[in-house]
């Protein structure tokens, strides 16, 4: 420090214009006001503004050299204010990227904002890499953090960069992004094939095999809810692409891992959706593995969520639990309204199967309105079906015909080519139509599912939901030989996947329609495989009427002692339920109806 320094500053702090940091000895003086720093700050010409802020940020440099890796904002500020276009641009963009790892997505945004300020200037083709990061550092924070349009906004930036320089890869990359937020939004009005087949030809203009990779996945992912076979195919070229020995050899940096990870989580969904559950999970278990060791919680959060489903059809609830609270407490921890949502989903359906409906409510009804900062209108279909259920258990129908009728807006309104949920939309319709006694407004949402194709069915998962609605249809009308048949092919696909949750539904279903027929041997033998199914999983709302239709099927067969044990156990599982709902009119209402109240009588 200079001789004169201390001297100034005693005079200074003497004129009350300045005080010393806290503590008091770690050299740090402070203006005592903005405006006196303000003033102080006008008051000095341009040139020597520059001069200063360039002798700050090397003070800084020189004082604390680990400050470019702690400080980097710090030092983009100075160096920008300064004139150093250059080392402002590689601090801004080391501030943008230190920020986006610790998920601060409104910093990091900002830091990346100012790089891009400076690229231009620069025009330094070394610094393309720099560039795409930030660009792509700048996309991913935004939509993380739900600001979708804006992250739309940048990736056209981005493609019109890449164009005006030349760059290939970066205008494939920009396209690439284009395209998955059209896919994900279901955005008819872009035409993805057309930016796809560009990308592609831009990839392999470039020879950028990560590239070419991220165009298999995404051609992917324009078929994983209409034709999962095709979306396969996709997905399998672009881990063939992505694990040859020439991609294993590029460094970490250049997205080989994360590309390989991201295919294989929507592996998974497309399993997921399709039915093929065993795959799905192993697919689902590397994702998570991958993402966990490149440190992307919000894609980690995203893995947590897809097992979680997975697991729910399984029938291990704690799993689902251990999962979907794990994903959820990621998401809230980074703001990432999507992986909240989707973790959230599951440990709504989760509470709806356990009987603690008012729980389940108000959940369902929160994570409802957040949904609305995700473009994706498949979270808040599933939730509006699992509450259409919950409020019929309630005897409800009213509320429960709220919900399937907003359902079925969203789907009207998003002109979504995704034909699986429609389906999923109609059997929930129907289901309400159902729980108002009128079978004949059902009928007309309900053949056109009833033929289920061979093979592996796109959105067969909604057939978790369509089946049992099916076999109440058919139940009601007593047509039951062609619901034993439509229930018969379910439980067979069913079980070969394990999804035990849905499995013990069907075989419910199957076994009141063989009590319908009095086929009592087939309908107690199927009653007894369901409660087996769900033993251990406190799937109270499901396992009391299993029990109690047992109870008719034994005492119709002459067994009388098991039949009044089976209603003794109907009758305590209802009453935990009851005893668990706090209010009064939820209560009364779930008791006096239908079922409910024969059994308590």
């Amino acid at each position: 420090m200079s001789d004169g320094i201390p001297a100034t500053l005693s005079l200074l702090e003497g004129a009350s214009l300045i005080r010393a940091g806290d503590p008091i000895d770690d050299g740090e003086y402070r203006f005592k006001h903005t405006l006196i720093q303000e003033t102080a700050y006008a008051g000095l010409l341009r040139e020597r503004r520059g001069e200063i802020h360039r002798q700050v940020a090397e003070a800084i440099l020189r004082v604390n050299p680990e400050a470019a890796m702690y400080q980097p904002a710090t030092l983009a500020f100075h160096y920008y204010r300064g004139g150093d276009d250059d080392r402002a641009f590689r601090f801004a963009l080391r501030a943008g990227d230190l920020a986006r790892r610790n998920y601060a997505h409104q910093e990091a945004v900002a830091h990346y904002d100012l790089a891009l300020e400076m690229a231009p200037r620069l025009g330094a083709a070394n610094l393309e890499a720099q560039v795409r990061e930030a660009f792509l550092g700048k996309g991913t924070a935004l939509e993380i953090s739900g600001r979708h349009e804006e992250a739309q906004q940048t990736h056209r930036a981005m493609e019109t960069y890449a164009r005006q320089h030349g760059n290939a890869s970066l205008e494939a990359e920009a396209l690439i992004r284009l395209a998955t937020s059209a896919v994900v939004t279901s955005d008819r009005a872009v035409d993805v094939e057309a930016m796809l087949e560009r990308a592609e030809a831009l990839a392999r203009q470039a020879g950028d095999r990560v590239i070419l990779a991220k165009v298999m996945w995404n051609q992917g992912l324009r078929y994983r809810f209409r034709d999962p076979l095709r979306a396969g195919e996709f997905f399998t070229k672009a881990l063939e692409i992505i694990r040859s020995p020439e991609s294993a050899a590029l460094p970490l940096e250049s997205g080989v891992r994360e590309t390989e990870a991201h295919v294989l989580i929507d592996l998974m969904v497309s399993g997921l959706t399709s039915g093929r559950r065993r795959m799905a999970i192993e697919n689902g278990i590397q994702a998570l593995a991958a993402f966990r060791e490149l440190g992307n919680q919000a894609m980690a959060a995203d893995a947590l969520a897809g097992l979680s489903n997975l697991h729910l059809a399984g029938a291990d609830f704690e799993a689902v639990r251990r999962f979907s609270g794990e994903g959820m407490a990621i998401s809230k921890a980074i703001d990432n309204p999507w992986g909240l949502i989707y973790n959230g989903w599951a440990d709504v359906q989760l509470d709806a199967d356990r009987g603690d409906w008012e729980q389940a409510i108000e959940k369902g009804t929160h994570l409802l309105a957040y949904a609305e900062r995700v473009p994706f209108i498949g979270f808040r279909l599933a939730l509006n079906d699992v509450l259409t259920r919950v409020w019929i258990a309630l005897g409800q129908p009213e509320k429960a015909a709220e919900c399937a009728e907003s359902m079925a807006r969203l789907w009207q309104d998003s002109a979504s080519e995704t034909e699986g949920w429609h389906s999923w939309v109609q059997a929930t319709l129907a289901l309400s139509h159902l729980s108002f006694g009128e079978p004949n407004r059902a009928a007309p949402l309900l053949e056109p599912l009833r033929e289920i194709p061979n093979g592996v069915v796109p959105a067969f998962q909604n057939y978790y939901y369509i089946g049992p609605v099916m076999a109440q249809f058919d139940l009601e009308r007593g047509d039951f030989e062609r619901g034993l048949t439509f229930a018969s092919e379910l439980v067979e696909r069913f079980e070969v996947e394990g999804t035990d949750r849905f499995s013990s539904e069907m075989l419910y279903w199957r076994g009141r329609l063989h009590a319908g027929r009095k086929a009592w041997p087939q309908a107690t033998n199927d009653l007894r495989r369901a409660l087996d199914l769900l033993a251990g999983t406190g799937a109270r709302a499901i396992q009391w009427p299993i029990h109690a239709s047992l109870a008719e099927a034994l005492e119709a067969a002459g067994d009388a002692a098991q039949a009044s044990d089976h209603r003794r156990e109907a009758l305590a599982i209802v009453r935990s339920i009851s005893d668990g709902l706090r209010r009064e009119d939820l209560r009364s209402s779930f008791l006096s109806h239908g079922e409910v109240a024969g059994l308590s009588g």
